[in-house]
């Protein structure tokens, strides 16, 4: 859930994520030579490796899951979190573990310093864990000022938002667009983006939380998800991790360096 806030502070930050969206901070240049198709989740909840990467492993996909370290095990007013021994996991079974600040701290509002110290933490936390390193990140929330995207983006290869759209072949990898897997979006929906990406030959990234039955306002059920990831399949694109997808690309992704996000 966003916290709340008063009036001024939320037209503050809206003034700041309208920059973040509009400014282009981290480009280039697209070389895939087919369209790319990416599942995402964030926090995670226990269902997104018990149900999602289940899923995406039957057809031999994988995933990129978007960690606060601070949440591993915990259980959150929607959901359990993955515990760190299942994170490391799924790193062991060729899924990504990518960043989302340690304690799932609203980027916006944060200083620099205070930035670098999450970035720092969250790295140190699964380096720590078994050697993992996260050179991908996404916004909590969705949420990020200028400031702090150009801040990010001399940290990790790639930041994602959950902005609506498709990415290429000129890429802000600083605010990368994604389709959300809530709201219930149809499946006529789905299969629309996935055409367009297809035809477009650009990057799609798809986003979730919990994948349950009784699943938060931003999660989906394992029926909708599995026909999601059986369209996927069943087009001409890759499935791949951001990580794997930015090399598909020809981009390449550089480790993340906590040490570097100092103050911009």
């Amino acid at each position: 859930m966003k916290p709340v806030q008063d009036l001024p502070a939320r037209v503050r930050r809206r003034f700041r994520e309208e920059a973040a969206k509009r400014i282009r901070t981290h480009t280039a240049r697209a070389g895939n030579p087919r369209a790319m198709i990416s599942f995402t989740f964030d926090d995670v909840p226990v269902s997104a490796a018990t149900e999602g990467a289940a899923v995406l492993d039957r057809y031999g996909a994988r995933g990129t899951f978007y960690v606060a370290g601070a949440l591993c095990g915990t259980r959150g007013e929607d959901y359990p979190h993955l515990s760190a021994e299942g994170c490391l996991a799924l790193d062991g079974a060729g899924h990504e573990i990518a960043c989302h600040t340690f304690s799932h701290r609203h980027v916006a509002d944060a200083s620099a310093a205070e930035l670098a110290d999450e970035i720092a933490r969250n790295a140190r936390f699964f380096e720590r864990l078994g050697g993992i390193r996260l050179t991908n990140f996404s916004y909590p929330f969705g949420s990020v000022s200028l400031a702090r995207k150009r801040q990010l983006g001399s940290v990790f290869a790639s930041c994602r938002s959950t902005m609506s759209g498709l990415n290429g072949p000129a890429l802000d990898l600083g605010y990368l667009r994604a389709v959300v897997l809530w709201h219930g979006i149809s499946r006529d929906a789905v299969q629309h983006w996935i055409d367009r990406a297809v035809r477009e030959n650009a990057w799609l990234i798809f986003v979730a939380h919990d994948i349950a039955a009784d699943h938060a306002p931003w999660g989906c059920t394992p029926e909708h998800f599995r026909d999601v990831v059986r369209r996927a399949a069943a087009s001409s694109a890759e499935i791949l991790t951001v990580r794997d997808a930015l090399a598909f690309a020809g981009i390449g992704e550089p480790a993340a360096r906590a040490s570097a996000a100092v103050p911009v």
